[in-house]
């Protein structure tokens, strides 16, 4: 019987080989607010999710207007981003990630 072979896609900062990792904490969601750091990497699977997923997150940490109340305290809800200056896409990548998995 042979070994299965999954393949994934991660985004690796090439300088220091620290990987984008899941995020932690609010079920998982908040992934602009991460940055490169030591640990399992998150897994895409295409190479196109990891190549979108990293334009987004070099915009900057997606944040959501709240209660406004120029119009009268209702719930606005609109994304907008905050950009990160240390973000470069010169300095991500994206890598191809192979597991096996035994029989």
């Amino acid at each position: 019987m042979t070994d299965r072979i999954a393949t994934y896609w991660c985004l690796r900062e090439a300088h220091t080989s620290r990987y984008i990792c899941p995020a932690v904490g609010r079920n998982g969601k908040g992934g602009s607010f991460e940055e490169p750091r030591e640990g399992a990497p998150k897994l895409f699977n295409s190479e196109r999710a990891a190549k979108g997923w990293l334009t987004t997150w070099l915009k900057g940490q997606v944040h959501i207007r709240g209660f406004d109340s120029a119009t009268g305290g209702e719930y606005d809800g609109t994304n907008y981003y905050v950009p990160v200056a240390s973000r470069d896409r010169a300095k991500m990548e994206v890598v191809k990630v192979e597991l096996r998995m035994a029989p």
